[in-house]
C-alpha cells in the first residue's frame, strides 16, 4: 500500500458502481479525505516505452496493488493496437527475458504490462506540476467515483521528499453514510453541457448518471440504452427526484406543486414503513403480541381504516383524525409503543 493516510472513509461496494468511497461520520468542508504517495507516474509525453519502464521498477505488492484497480474495456481496447504490442516485446526482450526470450513467456508479460496500462489509463490522474506534465496512478485516490456535482476536491502536489502525492478534501459537508465523489473531468463538469461531459467521460465507459447530469437528459428529453452500466458514477438518486427537482426550479404552474406533494408523500411513506418496523419488532416478542393484535383490529374497525391489521401508525391516525374533520377516533395508546 503507498504511503498515507484513508481517513474518516471507508471502501464499500455499491451495486451498479462498483467500489465506492463512503464517510464513516460526518466530515465538515476543507477536511483531508485521503492523502497518498504516488504508485507510479510515467512523465508525459507517454509512450509504452515510458510506460514499461515505470511498471518494470515496479515491486511485487505495488504490482498487485496495481492490478486489484477497476480498468475499462475503452482503456483495454487501445492497447491492443500492434505498434503496442511490437514496443512491448521490444522492452521485454531488451530489459526483462533477453534476446532468446521464451516466446510463452513473453506473451505472458505482454498480456501483462497491457493489462496494467488499461489500469493506469483508466485511473491515472494528468498532472501538471512546476510546468512538467505527467500522469500518476494514486490506489486510494482510484476508488473514488465520479460526479458532476462533486463533493471533493484532489490536489496533486509534490512534497518536501520531491515525492508525487494526492490530497483529497471536502468541498462541502458530507454527511456520515454518504459516498464521496470526485470530478473526472475537471471545469468541464461544471461549465459544460451535458453532451460535452458525456463525450468526455466515453474514455471511462460508464453514463454520467448525477443528479445534474439526470436532470438535464430529462429537460432534452434524452432516452439513455435500456441496460447501461455505469461503474465509478454516482447513482444515488431516482429520475423522479430529478424530474421533481427540475419542476422545483422552474416556474412552470402547477409543476412546482406536484413536486412538493409528491416529495411530502414519499417523505411520509418512508415514515410510516420505520414506524411500522419499529412497531413490528417491538410487539412480535412480546408476550403480550396476541393481545395487542386484537386491540389493533377493534379499532382499526372503529376508525375505518380496514380490519384486520397488526399496525397503525400516528402518521395513519392523524390522516383519518383529519378526514373526520377533528373528530377523534377512540384508541388505545398501547399501538405506540416507544
Amino acid at each position: 500500500m503507498s504511503e498515507g493516510y484513508f481517513q474518516d472513509v471507508e471502501l464499500r461496494k455499491k451495486p451498479g458502481m462498483g467500489t465506492g468511497v463512503f464517510a464513516t461520520r460526518s466530515i465538515m468542508k476543507n477536511d483531508i479525505i485521503s492523502s497518498e504517495e504516488a504508485l507510479m507516474v510515467v512523465q508525459a509525453p507517454e509512450t509504452p516505452l515510458k510506460f514499461c519502464q515505470a511498471y518494470h521498477a515496479l515491486g511485487d505488492e505495488a504490482r498487485a496493488e496495481l492490478h486489484s484497480l477497476y480498468f475499462s474495456s475503452v482503456s483495454k481496447g487501445t492497447m491492443d493496437h500492434p505498434f503496442h504490442t511490437e514496443q512491448i516485446e521490444t522492452f521485454y526482450k531488451d530489459h526483462v527475458g533477453g534476446v532468446e526470450s521464451n516466446k510463452d513467456m513473453m506473451d505472458a508479460w505482454v498480456k501483462q504490462v497491457k493489462e496494467a496500462c488499461a489500469i493506469f489509463n483508466t485511473n491515472a490522474a494528468q498532472m501538471n506540476i512546476g510546468g512538467q506534465a505527467c500522469s500518476g496512478l494514486f490506489s486510494r485516490f482510484s476508488r473514488f467515483n465520479h460526479s458532476c456535482d462533486d463533493n471533493a476536491l484532489w490536489n496533486p502536489h509534490i512534497d518536501a521528499a520531491g515525492k508525487y502525492r494526492m490530497d483529497v478534501t471536502a468541498r462541502r459537508d458530507i454527511m456520515m453514510g454518504h459516498q464521496c465523489y470526485v470530478t473526472y473531468i475537471g471545469h468541464i463538469a461544471k461549465k459544460a453541457d451535458w453532451v460535452t461531459r458525456q463525450k468526455a467521460l466515453d474514455t471511462w465507459g460508464f453514463i454520467c448518471q448525477c443528479r445534474n447530469c439526470r436532470i438535464e437528459r430529462h429537460v432534452k428529453g434524452v432516452q439513455l440504452p435500456p441496460n447501461h452500466l455505469q461503474p465509478h458514477s454516482e447513482t444515488d438518486d431516482s429520475e423522479g427526484e430529478a424530474r421533481r427537482y427540475f419542476a422545483k426550479k422552474s416556474n412552470i404552474p402547477g409543476q412546482a406543486e406536484e413536486a412538493e406533494e409528491a416529495e411530502e408523500a414519499e417523505e411520509t411513506e418512508a415514515e410510516n414503513n420505520k414506524d411500522r418496523e419499529h412497531i413490528a419488532t417491538r410487539t412480535m416478542d412480546n408476550p403480550q403480541h396476541n393481545i395487542l393484535t386484537q386491540i389493533q383490529a377493534t379499532t382499526d374497525r372503529d376508525i375505518g381504516v380496514g380490519a384486520p391489521a397488526t399496525v397503525i401508525t400516528r402518521a395513519d391516525a392523524l390522516r383519518e383524525f383529519r378526514k373526520r374533520g377533528g373528530q377523534r377516533p377512540a384508541m388505545n395508546v398501547s399501538r405506540f409503543p416507544c
